[in-house]
């Protein structure tokens, strides 16, 4: 349930009282009807949840962009582009706007919401849908137990969060656990933070990216990433191409990494039989020697049945391989 029903449903309950107002039916103006007045809290919704969307995912750069940021996140903000879009789509007289528009904006006023939404219905809003917690009055969002809560399930809403609580090790911890990914809206100094970015990158390798550049010279953030998001070596230090273990992580989870590494370790036949047994195809990217290799030709067409045809003619024939060839046939 969006916690904002609570003052939409008091205005549909204003609708009523509205359409049986004596200025609205006066000559010379369009009567609004139910539904009209019903589209009107709908847009005025949209242009307030929108416009704090935006604001909140701009990054001001200096005072005077922060100063701009929460104008735009304003309430005269938010009335002033709804007034402009109801005079210039509504037949509705200036002079009697205000009335209109007033109870419009008293019941959909956030201060007067956020009394009606408890800390013990706010976990329950997010518990059943986390995505609700960006929608949360600023009071609620300011709740370190709330946004634990809905990190739980969409950890990437941390961006919403009170800036206090992003710059919380807890709370940060959590929300990488649950998507490496939120590591790109954290502060730099969790970015330096190794703990944190190995939580980042166990849940999800790409996130070295956004950690701080010296991670990539980190063999053991380097060897975690690589579980998840193999082709990451390919942005580490590329003095991890020839080190075997990064490497042979990285071929369980993608053969297509063996294309390149060093070729040093394309002989190296532990390295291969885990590739191939990954996928068939890396048969052609390792040292053509394992063409021949009795071992490494049976595990990759225990893949892949057609790669018989890249191996060595001499196996063509071997009747273990014949006999994985013809059952996956």
């Amino acid at each position: 349930m969006n916690p904002y029903d609570h003052g939409t449903f008091h205005f549909m309950f204003q609708c009523d009282e509205l359409t049986r107002q004596e200025f609205i039916e006066k000559k010379g103006y369009k009567k609004l009807s139910h539904n009209q007045l019903g589209e009107l809290a709908e847009i005025y919704f949209f242009i307030r949840i929108r416009l704090r969307q935006l604001s909140e995912l701009a990054i001001p750069k200096n005072d005077k962009e922060k100063e701009i940021q929460n104008k735009t996140n304003s309430t005269d903000i938010v009335n002033l582009t709804f007034t402009t879009f109801i005079q210039k789509n509504f037949n509705i007289d200036e002079k009697y706007h205000s009335k209109i528009l007033k109870p419009i904006l008293e019941s959909l006023d956030e201060k007067k919401i956020d009394l009606k939404i408890s800390k013990k219905e706010a976990l329950k809003i997010v518990k059943n849908d986390a995505e609700e917690y960006k929608n949360l009055p600023t009071h609620l969002r300011k709740d370190k137990e709330i946004l634990l809560e809905a990190l739980k399930e969409r950890a990437l809403y941390i961006q919403y969060a009170d800036e206090i609580l992003k710059k919380d090790k807890q709370v940060v911890l959590e929300a990488v656990k649950t998507n490496g990914h939120v590591i790109r809206y954290l502060d730099k100094n969790f970015r330096k933070d190794k703990k944190i970015v190995l939580e980042a990158v166990k849940q999800n390798g790409h996130a070295l990216e956004d950690a701080d550049k010296s991670f990539l010279k980190d063999k053991e953030v380097v060897l975690e990433a690589v579980k998840t998001h193999p082709y990451i070596l390919s942005d580490a230090d590329k003095k991890f191409l020839k080190d075997r273990e990064i490497v042979l992580e990285a071929v369980r989870n993608d053969a297509h990494v063996l294309t390149s590494v060093d070729q040093s370790l394309k002989k190296d036949k532990e390295i291969v039989l885990a590739a191939v047994k990954q996928n068939a195809y890396a048969l052609g990217l390792a040292d053509k020697c394992f063409l021949k290799d009795k071992e490494v030709v049976l595990e990759a067409v225990k893949n892949d049945p057609d790669y018989i045809e890249d191996a060595d003619m001499s196996l063509w024939n071997d009747p273990d391989i014949l006999a994985v060839v013809n059952k996956k046939k």
